[in-house]
């Protein structure tokens, strides 16, 4: 593993949230969403963020509805 593939420093934002995190990874992989240059949890918090950018970057992407879907749902339920 190089130094620039290592995570230096990862913020906790508590239990609640960061299983919201790791359901939006899973659906990453359930849908088979490739994050590309970004990292997997990066996106994920941003997509939870509703980050305009970044929804209309997955949205573009195969399977990218069904994901942003599933991360609004989380939304709705906090």
């Amino acid at each position: 593993m190089t130094a620039a593939s290592r995570t230096l420093f990862q913020l906790d934002y508590g239990g609640k949230l960061e299983r919201e995190i790791d359901r939006v990874i899973e659906a990453f992989h359930e849908h088979q969403l490739d994050a590309g240059r970004y990292p997997a949890r990066w996106l994920a918090i941003k997509l939870l963020e509703a980050d305009a950018d970044i929804l209309e970057h997955v949205r573009a992407m195969p399977n990218g509805e069904r994901v942003i879907e599933i991360a609004r749902q989380k939304l709705r339920r906090n």
